[in-house]
């Protein structure tokens, strides 16, 4: 990660109750420090001190002594506040296995950190299976959902708004004490810059006048305008049930966002769009935060912008970095080492724009249990696989500096999904919500359990030696 001043102030300081295995060197105890990672490039160095304790050296191995008490690490958390402080007890484990160690449960509080996205959370779902799907959500251990808002369904007619079905969801989510991220998504057909398209719900608003509405932003009447009024509306009317909005889903896919201007890309209208967006939701809801739609960031996809992130950045009208508080991105069907490069990427890429202070969320991380759709070495052994990916994908993400990581999805696809489609059975439950092995890892996780690694996260330290 691109260094900073700013990086360098922050740092989280955890007490934490340990069990130490280090050989021994004549006379002398290990001085514990640490000096890199070699988990990820994207992890700050983390001090490592001993803070009161004993040796016991009468061990069965005779090259090793236990270490019973503290020790103080400090870290920092990447490129933002930090998550939480205070103590934690846990368990540490040093190895001097060619220098590599490992040290476990330095995130004492992950729940707070794991969201599901929630596929077909929309108006018109049985409220029976609402309310299974929210229960489920919730035993998993998910602290957030992310749903789709649909402006069109909301917002059908130009002055006709339908929220009932939004206000049960919202109502029940809140209920059941989960966090919300909606997406606000599909221009109305009234609203698009493309209504006699066969999808004009795909695309970004027009610049032509579809009424007299005037917002702050100096226009009139524009389908950003009412892009602008609806942003306001939904911020002002939930702002005591959520306090995130996200714009779009994929808007670097051609497929998600069409290019309505037809000039190669949606940047620059998302750019716009954004801008409205931004101050709609920020006039409704003051303390609200605006959340970037989550980029596919496919740069092998014929269908993705590589470079869209950049451009929305230096749009020349309306450069984005003003208009969200946070970025977004996802991970799906990603190697550990390529999650780790994508992070690194983004982060350089805000970094240069200025936005070293801007946080990261990753919206969707997903893989399949399908051995056809496994295209990753070290996960291709279908359901087994699929669990190994989930606990080793959370891990690096929960260590790294992205605040929230949600699992796509919840449950697997319903019945008229293709079985040629690699999400379809991506959940961590079945369709009829019984909850797979997955579940039972991810639960695990947000618990701050993890069997298999303990949370262990790799790292160097000093094989220096004092009294």
């Amino acid at each position: 990660m691109t260094a900073s001043p700013f990086l360098a102030r922050l740092f989280k300081t955890v007490l934490i109750c340990v069990l130490v295995f280090v050989p021994l060197s004549a006379g002398a105890g290990p001085e514990v420090g640490v000096t890199g990672s070699t988990l990820s490039p994207l992890l700050p160095p983390l001090g490592v001190q001993r803070d009161g304790g004993t040796w016991k050296d009468d061990l069965p191995d005779p090259n090793s002594r236990e270490w019973t008490g503290h020790l103080r690490i400090s870290h920092g958390t990447g490129s933002h506040e930090p998550r939480s402080s205070g103590t934690s007890t846990g368990e540490i484990r040093i190895n001097t296995d060619r220098g590599s160690h490992q040290v476990g449960n330095i995130y004492p509080h992950t729940s707070s950190r794991l969201g599901v996205l929630i596929v077909g959370m929309d108006p018109g779902i049985d409220h029976q299976r609402a309310l299974q799907v929210l229960d489920a959500a919730q035993a998993v251990g998910a602290h957030w959902i992310r749903i789709g808002f649909n402006w069109s369904l909301a917002n059908p007619r130009r002055d006709t708004f339908n929220f009932d079905e939004f206000d049960w969801i919202i109502g029940r989510a809140t209920a059941h004490g989960l966090h919300i991220l909606p997406v606000v998504m599909f221009t109305p057909n009234w609203a698009s810059s493309h209504p006699q398209a066969s999808t004009p719900y795909l695309y970004p608003p027009t610049l032509h006048a579809v009424g007299d509405f005037a917002s702050p932003l100096g226009t009139r009447g524009t389908g950003y305008d009412y892009l602008y009024r609806f942003a306001h509306t939904i911020a002002a009317r939930y702002s005591d049930s959520i306090d995130h909005w996200e714009l779009w889903n994929e808007p670097d896919m051609a497929s998600s966002l069409k290019d309505g201007d037809e000039d190669g890309t949606s940047a620059d209208e998302y750019a716009r769009m954004l801008t409205y967006f931004a101050q709609g939701i920020r006039d409704g809801s003051p303390t609200a935060k605006v959340v970037l739609g989550g980029l596919a960031d496919q740069p092998q996809e014929p269908d993705c912008d590589p470079d869209y992130l950049t451009r929305i950045l230096t749009d020349a009208e309306y450069p984005a970095l003003d208009n969200f508080d946070i970025h977004n991105i996802h991970t799906n069907f990603r190697s550990p080492d390529e999650i780790q490069a994508q992070i690194r990427h983004n982060r350089e890429i805000l970094n240069k724009a200025g936005g070293t202070d801007k946080r990261i969320w990753i919206t969707e991380t997903s893989y399949s249990p399908v051995p056809e759709f496994q295209i990753l070495p070290g996960y291709q052994d279908g359901e087994t696989g699929f669990n190994r990916y989930i606990q080793d994908a959370l891990a690096l993400q929960l260590n790294s500096e992205a605040d929230l990581v949600f699992w796509a999805a919840l449950h697997d696809y319903g019945p008229d999904t293709p079985e040629s489609d690699p999400y379809k059975y991506s959940g961590l439950y079945t369709y009829d919500l019984r909850m797979k092995e997955g579940g039972h890892i991810f639960r695990r996780i947000a618990q701050g359990d993890n069997p298999r690694t303990r949370n262990f996260l790799p790292i160097i330290v000093n094989n220096g030696y004092d009294d």
